[in-house]
């Protein structure tokens, strides 16, 4: 299972790569935004995007090396006008400017996003438990060697009797071990022991 739909950061880095400013998350009305304004080119079309072309000019933020010396000063700048506006629609204003952003979406919403049905990267799997589930795909394709999703996660236990077996245990060690509780095997039809 892909457990990790149920956790929450509750101490989360905003900042992005050192060396590139402002290259971060940024909260909107109603959601976050990643913006990676890594150029100075990307930080004058983010100015134009949020209609603040005092700050294009300002000369404490013209280059990403003063920006980066500034840093502090010009996200607290930032910070209140994302937070003016949706995040959709900030979206928007960025991707017409052509600056590289793109929402914090939720995993569910991931399962539904357009791109990703058209990419494959949703694809549903058996679980041996509970059924079809739908799952994320493998980020990465090479052409030679492409990644796919061979199954679900093993269940606790589920290959226990199968390798301690490649080990040289039999069948019976297997079962004292077990008995004992040492080891775990899955009591399901997939399990080996």
């Amino acid at each position: 299972m892909q457990s990790h739909q149920f956790c929450e950061a509750l101490a989360c880095e905003e900042e992005g790569p050192l060396g590139i400013c402002p290259y971060r998350l940024f909260e909107t009305a109603d959601a976050p935004i990643f913006v990676g304004a890594a150029t100075d080119r990307f930080y004058r079309r983010l100015c134009e995007a949020l209609a603040a072309p005092d700050l294009a000019e300002d000369p404490r933020y013209t280059t990403n090396r003063l920006r980066l010396k500034h840093q502090a000063d010009l996200h607290a700048r930032l910070e209140p006008l994302f937070r003016a506006k949706p995040a959709v629609e900030w979206e928007r204003l960025l991707l017409e400017k052509e600056v590289p952003c793109g929402i914090v979406g939720s995993y569910r919403q991931f399962f539904i996003d357009p791109q990703v049905e058209a990419t494959g990267m949703n694809p549903v799997i058996e679980h041996p438990t509970i059924g079809p589930i739908r799952v994320v795909g493998v980020p990465v394709d090479f052409e030679k060697t492409p990644g796919r999703i061979q199954g679900a996660a093993p269940l606790l236990g589920q290959h226990t009797a199968e390798i301690l077996r490649e080990y040289g245990f039999d069948s019976q060690a297997v079962d004292e071990l077990q008995r004992e509780g040492i080891v775990r095997c899955a009591a399901s039809p997939a399990s080996d022991g």
